[in-house]
């Protein structure tokens, strides 16, 4: 476990306190872990999108796949 300091915009308390969040978790501790693992999956996978996104104009993975078509040209035609 590590312990640290976090300073917040008072309104972001205050509408923590008004949607309920607070009564949602054992703690305030608890809160922010779940908090900051959820933002952590989403930047994860924005970062996955983001590289698949940078593969589709790399030369060598669009040869890759021309290469893998051609390989199963005959293949996919017999559906």
């Amino acid at each position: 476990m590590v312990r640290k300091t976090v300073s917040l915009d008072e309104t972001i308390l205050l509408d923590l306190q008004r949607c309920g969040a607070l009564e949602r978790f054992s703690n305030f501790s608890e809160l922010v872990s779940v908090a900051l693992r959820e933002k952590i999956k989403k930047i994860e996978e924005e970062n996955y999108r983001t590289q698949i996104a940078a593969a589709t104009t790399d030369p060598m993975v669009r040869e890759d796949i021309r290469s893998v078509e051609e390989d199963f040209r005959y293949a996919d035609s017999e559906w």
